[in-house]
């Protein structure tokens, strides 16, 4: 909730004079005090994926998906943004559609694309590396050969989160902000 020495006028040394609209202050007052007893307060989450060692809750943009452990079923709950995750909200806005994506991610699914098929693994597996002993893990793929489909698999990887364009970091991006964005987005993958 909100501290009420905030909001409240009573214990202030100031006059009247100093606040020429007490009656509009006094309104929000009310307004608030009201919000507060009929609002249930959220959590808002810093960073995206898992909430707590119980894996039942998912934060992914301005979603948490929580599983019901009883039932199975996913309940889509609304995450309040905080200053560091509101500008990564469009990001995991979806777009397009469930069998385009499907689609382009069957591109990699034939005899040769062993590696593209890692890296979408990746993509996939990395909120489960949570769970286990090993915290991290960095894949770097190489060939002197361009037009081999490196990037292409990175940004089909990065695609089953959200906007590739946004998620995949740029070769301008400082040390801190690729620092500050592996932060925010905790279990998730990191282009």
């Amino acid at each position: 909730g909100i501290d009420e020495d905030v909001l409240s006028f009573e214990d202030d040394e100031s006059s009247e004079e100093d606040y020429p609209n007490t009656q509009f202050n006094g309104c929000i007052d009310f307004l608030v005090q009201e919000l507060q007893k009929s609002c249930k307060s959220g959590i808002a989450y810093r960073r995206f994926g898992w909430t707590d060692e119980s894996y039942t809750e998912f934060v992914l943009g301005r979603n948490i998906l929580k599983l019901n452990k009883g039932s199975g079923a996913v309940e889509v709950i609304p995450n309040a943004p905080t200053s560091v995750t509101d500008k990564y909200f469009p990001v995991f806005t979806p777009h397009g559609s469930r069998e385009k994506c499907i689609d382009i991610l069957g591109f990699f699914n034939q005899p040769g694309m062993y590696a593209h098929q890692f890296q979408i693994g990746a993509g996939f597996g990395a909120p489960l590396m949570r769970m286990t002993d090993i915290y991290a893990a960095l894949a770097h793929f190489f060939s002197p050969e361009s037009g081999v489909g490196k990037t292409t698999a990175m940004r089909a990887s990065a695609g089953i989160w959200g906007n590739p364009k946004e998620i995949v970091g740029k070769s301008t991006d400082t040390t801190n902000a690729k620092l500050h964005k592996s932060q925010v987005f905790g279990d998730l993958p990191n282009y």
